[in-house]
């Protein structure tokens, strides 16, 4: 797959490599997926990797702990780079096993992945970013870090239920 290759909506991706490398031991929330708005990026910054008019996901999550709850808006982007994390949300919601491995093709197109994802729970870790606004302003946001996969243990199947055979009760001869 080619450096930072677009994507559209209808395509079906593959799963990125997981790369979880340097987290920060705090801020572990649970989180439900509330809205997913589609967009395209516009690029202001020319140090920017992302594409400009690239698609992308904005993501309205709930996220809750033992101390704070609120509204975190996370931008996913469909090109290359940003499949790690596409990956990993969607590990994360359980719509597709945390054990997929790198490579294989998602269940659906990226449209339908994320249409699905709505009203779905999973676990990420927070970071609070800092910047300056226009005006030069010290602002802070909330941002995803990374998304935590899903570890609900598999479904067991449903016990068989034995019919035990006590005759013909059906009065027959």
């Amino acid at each position: 797959m080619a450096d930072n290759q677009v994507f559209g909506w209808d395509d079906v991706g593959y799963v990125a490599e997981d790369s979880f490398s340097d987290f920060l031991p705090e801020g572990e929330y649970a989180f439900e997926v509330r809205d997913v708005k589609f967009d395209r990026y516009n690029k202001q910054n020319p140090a920017s990797s992302i594409p400009d008019n690239c698609p992308m996901a904005v993501v309205q999550i709930y996220c809750t702990n033992d101390k704070a709850k609120g509204t975190v808006f996370e931008r996913l982007y469909l090109y290359s780079g940003g499949l790690g994390r596409i990956s990993t949300f969607f590990k994360s919601v359980g719509l597709i096993p945390a054990d997929m491995s790198a490579d294989e093709p998602m269940p659906a197109s990226f449209k339908q992945m994320f249409d699905r994802s709505v009203t779905t729970t999973g676990r990420c870790k927070l970071t609070v970013r800092k910047y300056k606004d226009k005006d030069g302003k010290e602002q802070q946001s909330n941002n995803v870090r990374f998304h935590l996969p899903d570890k609900a243990p598999a479904t067991p199947a449903p016990a068989q239920i034995q019919q035990q055979s006590w005759g013909n009760w059906g009065g027959g001869s």
